[in-house]
């Protein structure tokens, strides 16, 4: 995500830098810059295209095609690597690698996911924006953008100004709301052009309220920032006590069941907790402990201790017990 952000920052001033000098260099950057997101994720590449792929139509008209032209060609070294990357692995360029390996990740009402999840979704992921940052500037977004749209000029100008709510409309019909995130991560690559939007529509404006409310969401976050720290620091430490565990006892040439999760503040559930290298010959080898399985990896690793992680749901701390 931070690498999305900085790209998406380097794509849209790349366009506007098109806008400016209709330099054949800044077309193609937009392209490669967009390409490396889609490289990065396709879906997040876009969710951010979208409103620029209006705004190039609309405002270049029929010199679109030389824009969007030039953006192609930027984009195709990431294209040849994505679909090479998918040949090599699934065996078909056009099928996908999270696809592949996780058939279940799909957009729309699948997995129990339903429109009242959806609107859950964002809600909480709002929660999150006024925790991490400000409520006061989701506010004046929400305000400006009204605004914005209403006027028949200004609503087809600067379409990253969009972005941060084309990001909350599309993800709303993903099924997962973000899983282990310190704040709204599916909408961070949007979250620099809506402080951008609200700060210069607050200064355009010159009015006592919209100033006042940008104000307050500069100082929230200060205020609080102690608070958050150590929350956040307790969250931290608690979801890294299965690895903290066993540096500290200095366990060697061993596998841990994990049979708990970590962090009764925000837990992270065993599935993210079994980390190993690609060849599972790590040091210490974290695995679920399953019926049967279990056996057969006792056997496997016939050379190896075992330990099991457990925790009481309600401690932050857990406990390694040996089991061989």
């Amino acid at each position: 995500h931070i690498i999305t952000f900085l790209t998406t920052l380097l794509f849209v001033s790349s366009l506007h830098l098109y806008g400016k000098n209709r330099s054949i260099a800044s077309g193609l950057l937009a392209g490669f810059l967009l390409g490396f997101n889609a490289f990065i994720g396709y879906f997040d590449a876009l969710l951010i295209f979208l409103p620029f792929l209006f705004y190039i139509l609309w405002h270049y008209r029929r010199q679109s095609f030389y824009l969007l032209l030039l953006m192609a060609i930027g984009a195709m070294p990431f294209i040849v690597l994505i679909l090479s990357y998918n040949y090599l692995i699934t065996g078909d360029a056009w099928l996908s690698v999270s696809r592949w390996a996780y058939p279940e990740k799909r957009l729309g009402f699948v997995k129990g996911h339903t429109l009242l999840k959806g609107f859950e979704h964002v809600v909480r992921w709002v929660l999150l924006f006024f925790y991490w940052c400000s409520p006061g500037f989701l506010i004046l977004y929400l305000v400006f953008l009204f605004r914005k749209v209403q006027s028949r000029v200004a609503r087809f100008l600067n379409p990253e100004d969009y972005l941060f709510l084309c990001l909350m409309a599309g993800y709303f019909f993903y099924y997962q709301v973000g899983g282990n995130q310190y704040g709204p991560r599916f909408l961070f690559a949007g979250f620099p052009f809506l402080v951008l939007f609200v700060v210069s529509r607050t200064m355009a404006m010159q009015g006592k309220w919209p100033m006042a409310v940008l104000l307050a969401s500069l100082v929230y976050p200060i205020v609080k920032f102690p608070f958050i720290s150590h929350r956040e620091r307790q969250v931290v430490e608690q979801r890294q006590d299965l690895f903290d565990l066993v540096r500290k006892e200095k366990i060697s040439n061993a596998v841990v069941f994990v049979s708990s999760s970590t962090c009764p503040i925000r837990p992270m559930p065993v599935d993210d907790l079994t980390r190993n290298d690609s060849k599972f010959e790590n040091d210490v080898i974290y695995a679920l402990e399953l019926p049967q399985i279990s056996d057969k990896l006792m056997q496997y690793y016939s050379d190896r201790s075992f330990y099991r992680y457990v925790r009481d749901l309600d401690k932050g701390k857990g406990q390694l017990v040996k089991i061989r």
